[in-house]
């Protein structure tokens, strides 16, 4: 009697863990087809979301059949570098297929992505600390097209191994937009979060001589640096593109999103004068080997590959552009010396509004001596 009474009990246990376990699986399935509505919702012609499946979508929409002159890829340096007015004005029809924090492991996806829509040229943001850097990053969000560019270029095992994992735990689609939802909640969560008493002042810090700043803004102090810069002004600052949303992170910097798949930083935050050191060793042969795998894709569907050495703020240190210009097999357009001030920089790695429109003239008369 009593074994019948333990069985039963265990029968109920395991009844009861089956079905919590059957909850929560159903819970991941609901939050996994809400997020699938809701991507599909945001894109339109008018709006995106940033991963590179959702974007190439827009980037479709947005062109609705036209053939491009210029499609760039690259990373949040060509999302807010980019001024895609400016080249209109100069007569080219372009797309920014620009997305924060995707970098030369997410590019296989986005030049397929970019060739396949048959525009003249693809060009593929990156800088010159990039080829030198023995650490390729392992992508947030790889795609298949991605993984198997990884394969086929023979990256290293850490790399393939944990890009492998990174693909395999985004099937679930609440760890793959994860980013996004953390992007929309944050603002919900900084605004409960009231502090109990204020914070107490930091002192300034003077500043060293020896060192090369950025100018105090108005009405700092002189001899001392602001924690950050002067407010940004309020929302209808003049932007060259239609924005659908605005955002602005913990520092204050104002990010506005542009319909047409650009977007734009107001303000100079961190940008403290400093020279940023470099020293050439030569090329990291993986990240050389997937960026002209890109490349040799691009071409192989009917578009000219074009690689853009990015603005670096204040390099210090040489690099060997004919050695880089001979080993990637497409035209290389070298940005990384263009003299933008401190002004133009929104931080040491991103331009501002005003930093994007002369960098934007500049590079579309650069295509402009190219080819068409």
């Amino acid at each position: 009697m009593l074994r019948n009474s333990s069985t039963s009990n265990s029968r109920r246990k395991a009844r009861r863990w089956a079905l919590l376990l059957g909850l929560v699986l159903l819970g991941l399935l609901l939050a996994d087809a809400a997020l699938l509505l809701y991507a599909r919702h945001r894109i339109s012609p008018n709006s995106y979301v940033e991963d590179a499946p959702s974007k190439a979508e827009h980037m479709r929409l947005r062109l609705g059949g036209k053939r491009p002159d210029i499609v760039f890829v690259g990373s949040s340096r060509t999302l807010h570098h980019i001024s895609s007015a400016v080249f209109e004005q100069a007569g080219w029809t372009v797309y920014n297929y620009g997305i924060s924090g995707h970098q030369i492991v997410n590019y296989p996806f986005m030049a397929g992505a970019a060739a396949d829509l048959k525009p003249t040229y693809v060009a593929l943001g990156v800088t010159i600390s990039a080829f030198a850097n023995p650490d390729i990053a392992v992508p947030s969000r790889p795609t298949l097209a991605d993984l198997k560019a990884l394969y086929a270029t023979g990256q290293p095992l850490g790399l393939l191994a944990a890009t492998t994992g990174k693909w395999l735990a985004n099937l679930h689609l609440l760890n793959y937009y994860s980013q996004v939802v953390n992007l929309r909640l944050r603002p919900l969560f900084e605004r409960l979060d009231v502090p109990l008493a204020p914070e107490p002042r930091r002192p300034a810090k003077p500043v060293d001589q020896g060192e090369r700043r950025a100018a105090p803004a108005p009405g700092a102090a002189a001899g001392t640096l602001p924690a950050q810069a002067a407010p940004v002004p309020a929302p209808g600052d003049p932007c060259d593109c239609t924005p659908f949303e605005r955002l602005t992170d913990k520092a204050g910097m104002r990010i506005v999103k542009c319909t047409n798949g650009d977007a734009i930083l107001f303000g100079s935050f961190w940008v403290d004068g400093k020279d940023r050191s470099f020293t050439w060793k030569g090329f990291h042969e993986p990240y050389l080997a997937l960026l002209n795998h890109c490349l040799d894709l691009i071409r192989a569907r009917g578009a000219r590959p074009v690689v853009i050495l990015e603005p670096f703020h204040r390099l210090r240190g040489d690099y060997d552009l004919a050695a880089i210009r001979k080993a990637v097999r497409a035209p290389v357009l070298d940005f990384t010396r263009f003299p933008l001030p401190d002004a133009l920089w929104a931080d040491p790695e991103h331009l501002n509004n005003a930093g994007r429109l002369v960098f934007s003239r500049a590079l579309a008369e650069a295509f402009a001596a190219l080819p068409r």
